[in-house]
């Protein structure tokens, strides 16, 4: 399903762009399931990095090797009215709202008897999955069908394979 992913993202979206929005995607994934929540945060802040590199894509034909200030970036994109209102609006919130902004400012506070980390990695892999999902219902050459399958497959429910109860380390599924 990768290669299907990345040729429908491919078909609206700079090839090299597609590669990093999707690995830093299968990263944030893969690191929550094996338990890592701090690399899965940092991965996630990664993925909205590509995710405004694309959408900048998008809305000028050219990538920013990197995004100073997602805020002016997301300014940008609402007041393009000639743009989608999924790429002017909804994806660059959730990936700012939902991931970004959540993974930045509680950052300082994880100092505190219960941490929030895991509650953090778990709506940054569904906000990532979202993301993803919906760049691929935007930008897709595949068969309506196809994508649907895809799209249904990248918002299923990401488990970790690996937990923590206290001092246990648990896996939860046969690797």
């Amino acid at each position: 399903m990768r290669e299907q992913i990345i040729a429908d993202l491919s078909a609206g979206i700079d090839g090299k762009l597609v590669y990093d929005l999707v690995g830093t995607f299968e990263e944030v994934v893969g690191r929550y399931r094996r338990g890592d929540i701090e690399g899965c945060l940092v991965a996630a802040g990664r993925f909205v990095e590509h995710t405004f590199r694309a959408l900048e894509f998008i809305r000028t034909g050219a990538a920013p090797v990197e995004i100073k200030s997602p805020s002016a970036v997301s300014k940008g994109l609402e007041a393009d009215k000639s743009l989608p209102e999924p790429v002017r609006i909804l994806i660059p919130r959730v990936a700012h709202g939902m991931v970004y902004d959540i993974r930045s400012k509680r950052g300082a506070v994880h100092v505190k008897e219960i941490d929030p980390r895991y509650i953090d990695a778990a709506l940054a892999v569904s906000a990532a999955s979202w993301v993803t999902a919906e760049f691929l219902r935007l930008y897709h050459a595949s068969a309506e069908e196809a994508v649907a399958r895809a799209m249904q497959s990248l918002m299923h429910g990401h488990i970790p394979f690996v937990e923590t109860f206290g001092d246990e380390v648990v896996v939860t599924r046969q690797v």
